[in-house]
């Protein structure tokens, strides 16, 4: 088998992918392993002709037991509130019934589908761990969250006002340095709750 048909379209079959869970329209696959060893990577399938995305590359932190925050992780909280609780459950060998949301209630028909950026490389990467290692030590760490770009901590934006690059550049490039174990997502003030990026690791290619 080389592809899967969802939705009425083919989708790449990768070696090794297996079905780990299906509830009403939603399919969850196992894919490979990340090179480091480190995160399970998964596909989410949405088996709906009108849905305008019908995967969702999501990865799985081995270690912590939770799902990574790379961009189709994010963009599955934004428009499938519950969704990312149904494929942890699902992980731990819990299949129960998913949320359930109009045909049209999913991205793009009233929002278009952002296109991928680039992932950044050398100097104006270490720059940009710099910027975010100093923001984690203040009241205001930045966020991969697109909610917090109204409270002035969405990464991506920041990144691209203070060093001119495409602000998707910037998103993809933040998604890479979380999946590569460079940059992590978390509770910088436990009395008020708030969450931002951390810088805990070196990027190899700067």
């Amino acid at each position: 088998m080389d592809h899967i048909e969802i939705g009425g379209k083919k989708m790449r079959w990768t070696e090794g992918q297996q079905q780990v869970a299906k509830s009403g329209d939603w399919i969850l696959h196992s894919s490979a392993i990340s090179p480091c060893g480190k995160f399970q990577n998964y596909k989410l399938y949405r088996d709906v002709t009108s849905a305008p995305k019908k995967v969702f590359y999501l990865g799985y932190d081995l270690e912590k037991k939770s799902l990574c925050y790379l961009h189709d992780m994010v963009v599955m909280q934004e428009h499938y509130p519950g969704m990312a609780e149904w494929v942890l459950s699902a992980i731990n060998g819990s299949t129960g019934k998913p949320p359930e949301f109009k045909p049209w209630n999913d991205i793009g028909k009233e929002k278009e589908r952002k296109a991928a950026g680039k992932i950044l490389t050398g100097q104006i990467v270490v720059d940009m761990l710099k910027f975010i290692n100093d923001q984690w030590y203040t009241q205001a760490p930045t966020s991969i969250f697109p909610q917090t770009r109204k409270q002035g901590r969405y990464a991506p934006a920041l990144i691209a006002c203070r060093f001119g690059v495409n602000e998707l550049d910037a998103e993809a490039t933040i998604g890479h340095l979380i999946y590569s174990g460079v940059l992590s997502h978390e509770i910088r003030d436990r009395s008020t709750k708030i969450k931002g990026l951390k810088v805990i690791g070196k990027v190899s290619n700067a």
